[in-house]
């Protein structure tokens, strides 16, 4: 019998489980975390203490005043629903009863790291791959100049785009499961450059994965050329940091529809705390003044930015390696740490990682 929407287990982000039992879905596993941004650890306890952690202190960097209890609210349920992988993967062995487990994804960064977040779960149950679907919806993105196509991510999706992800579902083979558990374990567990490596090793299995790679790749502390021997600012520090002006913009004002699309693999509160984050580097001379406007309820209007002209000059003449400057975590990779930091470095059309030693 062809399997059917209300005959299987759901394993979907919780972003999509309200949709999901809209659509007839009776047995759905929900994940709660977006794995873009941020630590992860391949071992599953210490997994799950990272990411409550970080979750932790991004709340506490974004909220100016949480006397309602906000982070306590959203820390609950975080906590309640938060499985490592060896809980996702019981779950979902349990849920399915020995039946189908249908694993929802796309062609985007954020939906293929939960994919293969899932995939390296189920493996480490015992799930045999000949009980693995994923259903996978392709809505393309109108297109930018002679970027790779693009296409939403599942929490961006409308009711109709999600279910037209159940009309094909996909049975993947043995070697396409285990090519994506490996992926994870690579994202979470060794350096950026054998990430990017994995790249021509699995374009058949994921064709997408350049278009993943530049947006992995937009995160790090770029290097201009060979021979350079100073870092600049990461393309999403610089895009974030050169909205600032001298006068004062609040988080709505900064945040365009532009920037957005362009970071949608990020969280929206990731660019707040970031902000917040560069205004507390050095509270003496920061890169980033914040001011607090306390009558402001909602989350995007609670600060006011300025660029200070010590950050108007890092944007301008980028650092030396070593300076101490606001770590951003990434998969297994601390970016702007130490005096060899992980960089991506551009030359011409090519661009790869690498520890930053140059001029030392």
């Amino acid at each position: 019998m062809a399997d059917q929407f209300e005959n299987v287990t759901h394993v979907a982000p919780s972003t999509v489980g309200d949709m999901l039992a809209e659509l007839g879905a009776t047995s759905v596993v929900e994940f709660p975390d977006l794995l873009t941004h941020g630590p992860v650890a391949p071992k599953p306890k210490k997994h799950r203490k990272a990411r409550l952690k970080y979750w932790r202190n991004l709340f506490d960097a974004v909220l100016a005043d949480d006397s309602s209890g906000q982070i306590a609210g959203a820390m609950a349920l975080l906590e309640d629903g938060y499985l490592t992988t060896e809980q996702i993967g019981s779950a979902a062995a349990h849920a399915s009863s020995g039946g189908r487990i249908v694993v929802w994804t796309t062609p985007t960064f954020e939906d293929r790291l939960f994919l293969w977040f899932v995939f390296d779960a189920l493996m480490q149950e015992g799930v045999p791959f000949e009980r693995i679907a994923t259903a996978e919806p392709r809505v393309e993105l109108p297109p930018v100049g002679d970027e790779e196509p693009r296409f939403a991510s599942l929490r961006s999706l409308e009711v109709d785009e999600l279910a037209s992800g159940f009309d094909e579902l996909f049975y993947p083979e043995l070697v396409y499961v285990e090519a994506g558990a490996n992926l994870w374990e690579t994202f979470c567990s060794v350096s950026p450059r054998q990430f990017a490596i994995s790249i021509p090793h699995t374009a058949k299995f994921f064709p997408q994965f350049p278009v993943f790679a530049e947006d992995y790749g937009r995160l790090f502390p770029m290097v201009e050329g060979e021979r350079a021997k100073r870092v600049q600012l990461s393309e999403f520090d610089r895009d974030l940091l050169e909205r600032l002006d001298e006068t004062g913009r609040s988080g709505i004002e900064l945040i365009d529809d532009v920037f957005a699309e362009k970071y949608a693999f990020l969280d929206d509160l990731v660019y707040l705390a970031r902000l917040r984050a560069w205004s507390e580097t050095d509270t003496d001379a920061p890169y980033v003044v914040a001011e607090a406007n306390k009558d402001a309820e909602d989350v995007f209007e609670q600060f006011v930015y300025r660029i200070s002209e010590r950050g108007r000059e890092l944007l301008e003449e980028g650092f030396e390696a070593g300076r101490k400057l606001p770590i951003f975590f990434v998969g297994d990779a601390r970016l702007y740490a130490g005096k060899k930091p992980w960089v991506r470095v551009i030359s011409g059309e090519h661009w790869w990682f690498e520890r930053f030693d140059r001029g030392q």
